[in-house]
């Protein structure tokens, strides 16, 4: 087996917990191959997950805030269910697949109300570069701009109140990288 061959099978073991286990099983013809990289293949198999949970968060930061530990402990459990994502937007769409994993498991719950409304504010800009959009209209029942400023003052969004918000996005002028957004709220 070649460098090359070893590298694409340590990285297939890292990414793949399924086939991680099954390697390591003692009747594993890979088993006696990988003995003594067993605990360094799952070391790495965390890292990248922690890599993946930085980079969300980065994009969720007001969500991060609010619900703190909540947020890497829910991370870390989607990402044991969910393959890796690839490409380009990889991180966007990790982003956007943990919001609707987290929205699920906190509907279930009845817990944060506002989350909905902070994660789809957070991600409005992620869904327009991906979808190479340069304006957007966004309507919610809370003010996202009430919910930011709560979860930095307070990391909490409790005390929000109902203010229907319409939110206008556009691609920032003359090239400048980013989106601006304009409330109006009723």
């Amino acid at each position: 087996m070649g460098l090359k061959e070893i590298q694409e099978q340590f990285v297939k073991l890292s990414l793949d917990k399924q086939t991680r286990e099954r390697a390591f099983q003692a009747n594993s013809d890979l088993a006696s191959e990988f003995d003594d990289q067993e605990q360094s293949l799952k070391n790495h198999a965390f890292s990248l997950v922690r890599k993946r949970l930085g980079a969300v968060k980065g994009i969720l930061s007001s969500t991060r805030a609010v619900l703190g530990d909540y947020f890497d402990e829910e991370f870390l459990k989607y990402a044991q269910v969910s393959p890796s994502p690839t490409g380009l937007n990889r991180h966007r769409s990790d982003a956007i697949n943990f919001s609707d994993w987290l929205i699920e498991k906190l509907s279930a719950t009845g817990h944060h109300k506002g989350i909905d409304v902070l994660l789809s504010h957070e991600l409005v800009p992620v869904r327009m570069w991906m979808n190479k959009k340069q304006f957007r209209l966004q309507f919610y029942l809370r003010n996202p701009s009430q919910l930011i400023e709560l979860s930095k003052k307070y990391s909490s969004i409790s005390r929000a109140r109902i203010s229907p918000t319409l939110m206008i996005w556009k691609e920032a002028p003359n090239g400048s990288p980013g989106y601006h957004w304009r409330s109006f709220s009723l």
